[in-house]
């Protein structure tokens, strides 16, 4: 089992949870920018769900002390680390979106592990389809 911490923003950022049963309430959450998750038994999220580094970046000075070493270095990355990241992200996608194409994963669960909707996957596979 694990837990999900989501945060909304009303002019303050402040912690939700956003679990029913084992989903998000898409009635509940309005607009989410971050989600992350951690394990049972663990103290500090681990995992980022929906958001990315730079969303990460924007709310870690609030809850730095309920990151892990991982997301915490994620959230205090040097933008000069950058170049080779992106050549990782390409990469990742290329992969994931060959596997959608060959119907080895859904498209949710490819854009889910590159943190980004489902609308953003599906657009970047049609660039790159035009690209080749």
């Amino acid at each position: 089992m694990t837990f999900t911490m989501g945060f909304i923003c009303d002019g303050f950022s402040k912690p939700k949870t956003l679990l029913r049963g084992r989903k998000l309430d898409p009635n509940r959450t309005g607009a989410l920018e971050l989600v992350l998750r951690r394990k049972r038994g663990e103290d500090k999220f681990d995992e980022i769900l929906v958001g990315n580094e730079d969303i990460l970046k924007k709310y870690a000075d609030k809850i730095q002390t309920q990151l892990s070493e991982n997301l915490l270095s994620v959230a205090r990355c040097a933008p000069a680390a950058q170049g080779s990241k992106t050549i990782i992200e390409q990469t990742k996608f290329e992969l994931l979106a060959e596997m959608v194409e060959e119907r080895q994963i859904d498209i949710e669960i490819a854009a889910s592990k590159m943190k980004i909707s489902v609308e953003e996957f599906r657009s970047r596979m049609n660039k790159e389809n035009v690209k080749e």
